[in-house]
């Protein structure tokens, strides 16, 4: 118990990350559900909270929703703890119907566009869509970003990806 609390106290930790570890230390699985409980009962252990820190820290990176989420999900964390921490990301950056695009998404296609100045505009467009398709913004997000940076309106519509 005190080496898992140690463990847990050291960084924010997820359930899924403790109980792994628990598993990898070689600890029964009744023991291991035990001490998962008393931790999560003392708070040393929180999804949602972890959600919301890992979120914020990818953000940071420079990750966009979709990405965040597939990770999120990848932990096996709880939906609502999931949504809470979107939510709570999209609420901060001032996203909503009326939006504009992303300035973390227009920053990173600004740098990227330095890059591929050579590159014809349509291919550069493509390129572009492609790199913040990676980094997990939505191709709504992606189109009017791409759109404020002037790129070609034909490279908009051909996105094989819809919301």
């Amino acid at each position: 118990m005190a080496r898992a609390a140690r463990y847990a106290a050291s960084s924010e930790r997820c359930t899924s990350q403790l109980r792994r570890k628990l598993r990898d230390w070689g600890a029964a699985p009744a023991d291991a559900e035990r001490v998962l409980t008393r931790l999560v009962d003392e708070r040393l252990v929180d999804d949602a909270r972890f959600a919301r820190v890992y979120a914020h820290s990818k953000q940071r990176q420079g990750w966009g929703a979709l990405k965040v989420r597939a990770a999120l999900r990848q932990l096996s964390l709880p939906d609502a703890a999931i949504a809470a921490a979107l939510a709570e990301l999209a609420q901060e950056a001032g996203e909503g119907p009326k939006a504009g695009a992303d300035p973390r998404l227009l920053k990173a296609l600004e740098q990227k566009a330095r890059a591929l100045k050579a590159q014809p505009a349509r291919e550069r467009s493509a390129r572009l869509y492609r790199f913040a398709l990676q980094r997990g913004f939505a191709p709504a997000q992606i189109r009017v970003a791409l759109a404020q940076l002037g790129a070609p309106p034909e490279v908009e519509a051909e996105s094989p990806f819809e919301e």
